[in-house]
């Protein structure tokens, strides 16, 4: 009797286990991921999408402050993320959500003029507003060998209002950047993207290729 009980119990907790929802590591960065837009973000909402025939258990956001993304995805334990992993991790995979390229540049105040550069030295002693991070990743050194000056805030939107107010030259951020934001018609208008991209990027998570088993269904591992 003692055995079948402790086998129910190990039975029951194992499934407790398994249907525990999973974290996705996250931080502010409206349109595409965002606790205070319906759905959280467009990337939340594509990852719905994805996982009704892909994932076997329920998924949920975890906003963290920029700093602290970092720090979590330094450890082993994470599961899913839309913040970019630790350089080289050999467990970090990429699952591309469409087929939709994000281009990562400047803003600055609306010019006649068009917004490019043949190389980032030409905004030297530039000051620029860009999320805060623990460690200085390739954006920040491209940055920095271009001799800008880095001006850290916690939201794409407050780096947008720094400008907006004339406290930074350029903000950093995409190129939807300012179409969720809470800055108004009238400031969205007073900004101009850059034709320059310092990165393009496919929208997308990364996952944990430790934990596929206990996230994927059997579709949804077949190209894992």
């Amino acid at each position: 009797m003692k055995k079948i009980l402790r086998l129910l119990l190990f039975t029951f907790s194992m499934n407790a286990w398994s249907q525990q929802s999973i974290d996705v590591i996250t931080v502010e960065y409206p349109p595409f991921t965002s606790n205070y837009v319906s759905g959280y973000g467009i990337n939340f909402k594509l990852l719905d999408k994805y996982a009704t025939h892909n994932f076997k258990t329920t998924f949920q956001p975890l906003f963290v402050p920029p700093a602290r993304a970092q720090k979590l995805m330094l450890t082993n334990d994470w599961c899913l993320s839309f913040y970019p992993p630790k350089p080289n991790d050999p467990y970090a995979k990429f699952q591309p959500l469409s087929d939709e390229i994000v281009k990562l540049g400047l803003y600055r105040l609306k010019s006649h003029k068009p917004f490019k550069w043949q190389s980032l030295s030409e905004l030297k002693n530039k000051s620029v507003a860009l999320l805060r991070p623990t460690k200085l990743g390739p954006i920040h050194e491209q940055l920095k060998q271009a001799q800008m000056k880095l001006v850290f805030v916690e939201t794409v939107e407050q780096g947008l209002s720094m400008l907006i107010h004339k406290r930074v030259d350029y903000a950093f951020g995409d190129n939807t950047a300012i179409n969720q934001t809470a800055i108004g018609k009238e400031n969205k208008e007073k900004l101009q993207f850059s034709n320059s991209s310092l990165l393009e990027a496919q929208v997308g998570f990364f996952y944990n290729s430790r934990c596929k088993h206990k996230l994927f269904t059997e579709i949804g591992l077949k190209d894992k």
